[in-house]
């Protein structure tokens, strides 16, 4: 072996994937050959191409062959050796094939093959009860958000201009929001934006004297910079001093990777160092609670996983999800995304031996069940829970609009699509029975659901209201300073406009099509903010109307109530109320799971957890 030249060089290629099958990477390094074999397990090697015809194998060289030349790359976090080059062989000795040779070295070539693309996956694609039992070893830095009082609260919790979502699209100033898809913060609510260059997400924590931001891996040394950077009192720092400690944690202290909590889970998740006390509760190096056992899964590929995180988390080459106790939360448990080299450093298996990824419990993301598109028919709502409407919604009666025609045509706007990116501008909005909202000639309002991503449609017919769904007090007084102490009063644009401030103002999305009647039978007024008008402002639904639900599982639509059928991407809830006026005595919709827990209780007034509803399969 040690007189045979490969040729042509060696090139570096991509770097070994952290993969469950590749990231075998370990195991593979103890059975490298020796040095004298000029060969590493981080090497990338072109075999030598078999001759057309076969030739006399070259003579033994009797001279020395060239040197080795080693390039001294950085070393990558991988584990992988400096890059190897062997020189070109020489004219005096001609390069020779051999197919053991090749077979030997096949063993040592890494995946080159471009990671698979496993989309964007939840925790309820993988089995968390098979999953690697491992606690938390790492230092963490805690920093408790100032409440930035005397500067106006921190700033707005949009995104910043620039950012865009996984479509590429702007989302510079939209609120941020969670992994539900609810703004962090609600109207008004303002606290810190920053950017977790680990996960390449942008997270936001509030400054309500409960945030505090959590920087992961950090050591003895960096958390000294840290705390002399922040100072005795985090509270006291301004907002720019603030996002200035955490700039300087990634650009000089090399710590990217951050996120948001509150300071009830430091109290009970999380011991301080004693080693590196601040006198500051919640404030400085602390270390996660050995007895708090988490499960992690292995995903290979690359990804994005919705999260906790404001944003979806990436990754390129594998990840490790972790479950772990939760008591606030509605199953019991909290997930999240770790890059597998941090989470190899800030984890021990459960008896205290480090982490090997290659012996992790690994699993492939299962499908979402897609169920197309669903209606109430084949529901068994007699087995479905027992719940009451505990939210506020504000509720819009819709003007005649006598003195400008009517309002508007009840067709789709321009660029609307049905579910099979057709276009359906023009063509009338129909209710879920494919029924036109508005017979010929009748005019109204059409206005967007973004919640459930559909078109609605209200007839202006003296009886049409739209209800604006979980509106709180304060934002209740907003959209009625906005809209006025007559709605009757207003245009069809001021109309309209109204509903765009309280979606773009006031995070307020959801909202749908209804009238009079039902207000009058379902709903009561709130006592705190009448308007002096019936049908306008603040409701709340009448607690003895007794509503079933039952959970679906998966991705779809719903053919309900609404003009077009809502889309649902992780779950759904159908609710089936009473309406003496529907044929069978019911009416159905679909209320998205984070907006359901919100607006909804247990008909004995606890609360809902959507992991007990009874399912429909």
């Amino acid at each position: 072996m040690s007189n045979v030249n490969f040729n042509p060089k060696v090139h570096q290629q991509a770097p070994l994937r952290q993969t469950g099958a590749v990231a075998r990477k370990e195991t593979a390094q103890k059975a490298a050959p020796t040095s004298e074999q000029a060969l590493n397990v981080g090497e990338s090697v072109t075999l030598s191409t078999p001759p057309v015809k076969a030739e006399v194998a070259a003579p033994a060289q009797t001279e020395a062959p060239p040197a080795t030349k080693v390039e001294t790359t950085a070393v990558r976090d991988t584990g992988a050796e400096p890059i190897v080059v062997l020189d070109p062989a020489t004219p005096s000795a001609k390069a020779e094939y051999s197919s053991q040779i090749d077979g030997f070295l096949t063993k040592f070539l890494p995946d080159s093959a471009p990671s698979k693309n496993v989309g964007t996956i939840t925790q309820k694609q993988f089995n968390f009860d098979k999953g690697t039992e491992v606690v938390s070893s790492a230092q963490k830095f805690i920093i408790p958000v100032p409440t930035f009082s005397e500067t106006g609260g921190g700033e707005e919790l949009v995104y910043p201009e620039g950012a865009k979502n996984g479509e590429g699209k702007n989302v510079g100033g939209q609120p941020i929001t969670d992994w539900k898809g609810n703004p962090i913060g609600g109207p008004g609510e303002k606290g810190v934006v920053f950017y977790n260059h680990k996960d390449q997400s942008y997270q936001a924590v509030k400054a309500d004297g409960n945030g505090v931001v959590i920087l992961n891996q950090v050591t003895d040394e960096q958390g000294k910079k840290l705390q002399d950077k922040i100072g005795k009192d985090p509270s006291k720092l301004s907002l720019q001093e603030f996002k200035g400690a955490l700039e300087y944690a990634h650009s000089d202290l090399g710590v990217g990777d951050m996120y948001n909590s509150d300071r009830d889970f430091i109290k009970s998740k999380m011991n301080a160092m004693e080693n590196s006390e601040t006198g500051v509760p919640q404030y400085g190096l602390h270390r996660r609670d050995d007895r708090d056992v988490c499960h992690a899964v292995y995903v290979e590929g690359q990804g994005e996983f919705k999260g906790p995180a404001a944003t979806p988390q990436k990754f390129e080459n594998g990840a490790v999800l972790l479950r772990q106790p939760n008591s606030k939360a509605d199953d019991g448990f909290s997930y999240r995304l770790i890059q597998p080299d941090a989470f190899k450093e800030t984890y021990t298996n459960k008896n205290g031996t480090a982490i090997e990824l290659d012996k992790m419990e690994t699993q492939e993301p299962r499908p979402l069940k897609d169920n197309g598109t669903i209606t109430h028919a084949g529901m068994n709502f007699d087995e479905g829970a027992k719940v009451v409407s505990g939210a506020q919604k504000f509720i819009i009666p819709v003007p005649t609009f006598a003195e400008s025609g009517g309002g508007e045509e009840l067709v789709y706007p321009k660029g609307a699509t049905d579910k099979e990116g057709k276009s359906v501008a023009g063509q009338p909005i129909t209710d879920w029975q494919g029924k036109p909202i508005g017979e010929p000639g009748e005019k109204g309002v059409v206005f967007f659901n973004h919640k459930d991503q559909s078109y609605q449609a209200v007839k202006a017919d003296g009886n049409g209201v739209v209800i604006m769904n979980q509106v709180t007090d304060e934002q209740g007084k907003k959209l009625q300073e906005k809209i006025g102490s007559d709605p009757s009063k207003l245009s069809l644009e001021e109309f309209k406009g109204a509903l765009e401030y309280a979606y773009s103002d006031l995070g307020v999305g959801d909202m749908y099509n209804s009238n009079r009647d039902f207000i009058k039978s379902k709903m009561n007024a709130m006592e705190t903010s009448e308007t002096g008008v019936a049908q306008y402002g603040l409701h709340r639904r009448d607690d003895r109307d007794v509503c079933d639900v039952l959970f679906v599982e998966g991705k779809g639509e719903f053919q309900g109530p609404a003009a077009t059928p809502q889309k649902f991407e992780d779950g759904a809830v159908i609710l089936r109320q009473p309406n003496s006026k529907a044929e069978d005595g019911f009416s159905y919709r679909l209320i998205q799971p984070d907006a359901f827990k919100e607006t909804y209780k247990n008909k004995d007034g606890s609360e809902i957890k959507l992991s007990q509803l009874p399912r429909h399969e």
